[in-house]
């Protein structure tokens, strides 16, 4: 599968995030601009209105106040509106991403559930988080003007911003301190290595201190937040008060007036607003930046910057070099300084007990599983610099494969080639017959032949699939499994057209009828090639059945 470009996708998706918070800026801008409408209707009515006692202008006062937080709730509509669709334009366009690399966890040991991680944590954090931090970013211009209407409300309001600066970082700081992995003990699996060892008891009792020390902390963290919420809405309350016995003050002063003490009392709340949710999300707000950073550092290195020159007509010539190869998700060595060449046109058996390394070997042949160190190469290219060429002109079968979502004919046709080439494949490995029988004929759904179908039948299924292309290189994966007596002739046959045509067939398979077909038969044991033997050798193995034991 061909990787999206950096530039295409990452780009994007950045483009998208920076634009989005460049539309909310501006409305959250117009937004704080319409709600000093408020102060401004409170001067009016207190300063204006009750001095005239006019009934017309307070009408008037009031319809322009109500039209314009009519255009206010437009306007906040549209930015959470916009904030939605940014969330949604990340999903989309970060979802073919996320299958690439829950894919690409059978190409190597590293697990995708850390990009998983990070792109749950931005989306989510995209809605909420872009709205309050916008609120924080325009929150100086009712601190402007509070001290437009006095000196003293701005000083007031940035003395109480100030206090939930510091219960910010309070509320950081013990965040961090409870941000501790709770202990745990995983028994899955070992219920009877507990039983026989007798220790039932003691684990039970070791569960039970762990789950009550992990209930202690998160009692803890939780009792921290409830300090902190409530502290918050403690300092909030006595700001208020405070604000309003100023203005009161100022009023008797005959420093401002009676509008002017409502109006400050208004703006004074709406002006630590946004820095009330500082305290609470302030973290949040931290590790939000944090993954997006992080997100975009990650994907840089998922994605290449530019797309592949497409490679000549593949010959099929593979070479491993000085490979080290993992078992698949763990870190256990497998193979080790594995070198093997086969040339163009060559027909290859791999044989060897269960475990010994067949199926590994084939699974890095078509790059669902890379080495660790060393190289393998197809015409002295590495397996990457084929691109989706490489999945044309290699064609592989398993046995424990499935067959995809869709029609038979999507299944064989890997949803490309034409219909005589899929009719043609289907008759060349001796399946048309029963597919035509089938009700629905290749158009049948991929699900309704699970009772229509013999296992045999399905196994030619996946082997159509494998060869629809007329590959360079063929990788079968014990062929001759489930095939039965009326499919082995088939397979035989496509192995021997193919060493006619000279394309590379790499088998895996214990069969001596199948394995005789081969140029070169290579015995693996425990994760090393442990001989290479010739057709010739076979008489010497035995004629029913080759096993490794007997080499």
């Amino acid at each position: 599968m061909q990787s999206i470009s950096y530039n295409s996708s990452v780009e994007a998706m950045f483009k998208c995030i920076k634009n989005g918070i460049k539309h909310i800026l501006i409305l959250t801008l117009i937004c704080n601009l319409i709600l000093l409408i408020l102060p401004i209707y409170s001067f009016q009515v207190f300063d204006r209105v009750l001095t005239s006692k006019s009934v017309e202008t307070l009408l008037s006062l009031s319809l322009i106040a109500c039209l314009c937080l009519l255009f206010y709730g437009l306007i906040d509509l549209c930015r959470q509106k916009i904030s939605n669709y940014v969330a949604s334009d990340i999903a989309n366009i970060l979802s073919e991403t996320m299958s690439q690399e829950k894919l690409a966890e059978t190409k190597s040991t590293k697990s995708s559930d850390k990009l998983e991680s990070l792109f749950n944590k931005v989306y989510k954090g995209i809605h909420p988080y872009t709205l309050q931090i916008s609120e924080l970013i325009w929150s100086p211009l009712f601190v402007i003007f509070l001290w437009l209407l006095h000196p003293t409300y701005a000083l007031i309001t940035l003395t109480f911003i100030f206090t939930f600066a510091i219960l910010t970082a309070i509320s950081n700081t013990k965040n961090e301190s409870n941000t501790e992995i709770n202990q745990n003990i995983t028994i899955k699996g070992l219920e009877d290595t507990i039983i026989a060892t007798g220790t039932t008891d003691t684990i039970t009792k070791e569960i039970e201190k762990i789950d009550s020390e992990n209930q202690e902390k998160n009692a803890h963290s939780l009792d921290s937040i409830i300090i902190i919420k409530t502290i918050s809405k403690t300092t909030r309350l006595i700001g208020q008060i405070l604000i309003i016995a100023s203005g009161a003050y100022l009023y008797i002063g005959n420093q401002i007036s009676i509008g002017g003490m409502i109006a400050g009392t208004l703006i004074f709340g709406r002006a630590l607003q946004p820095y009330e949710s500082m305290v609470l999300n302030g973290k949040s707000w931290i590790i939000f930046y944090k993954s997006i950073k992080e997100l975009r550092e990650r994907l840089k290195h998922t994605y290449r910057d530019s797309p592949r020159t497409n490679l000549t007509k593949m010959q099929g010539n593979i070479n491993i070099e000085n490979a080290l190869i993992f078992h698949k998700n763990t870190k256990n060595i497998f193979f080790q300084n594995l070198n093997l060449s086969i040339k163009s046109g060559e027909i290859i058996s791999i044989i060897g007990g269960a475990g010994s390394g067949k199926s590994t070997l084939l699974r890095c042949l078509l790059g669902l599983q890379t080495p660790e160190i060393g190289n393998i190469t197809i015409d002295n290219a590495a397996l990457t610099q084929w691109g989706d060429d490489l999945f044309l002109n290699v064609g592989y079968y398993s046995s424990n494969q499935q067959l995809l979502p869709g029609t038979l004919k999507q299944n064989i046709s890997r949803y490309s080639v034409s219909d005589d080439i899929v009719v043609n494949t289907c008759k060349r490995i001796g399946i048309h017959r029963s597919i035509i029988n089938l009700p629905m004929g290749y158009d049948t759904a991929s699900d309704d032949i699970m009772s229509q179908l013999s296992d045999a039948e399905k196994q030619r299924l996946l082997v159509a699939r494998a060869i629809i292309m007329d590959p360079a290189v063929l990788i079968l994966d014990n062929a001759d499994s489930y095939q039965g007596a009326d499919g082995e002739p088939y397979i035989k046959k496509l192995i021997v057209d193919r060493k006619t045509a000279g394309k590379t067939t790499v088998i895996a398979s214990n069969k001596p009828s199948i394995i005789s077909l081969s140029d070169r038969i290579i015995i693996l044991n425990n994760g090393k090639i442990e001989k290479t033997l010739s057709p010739n050798d076979l008489a010497l193995i035995g004629r029913n059945k080759l096993e490794i034991s007997n080499v």
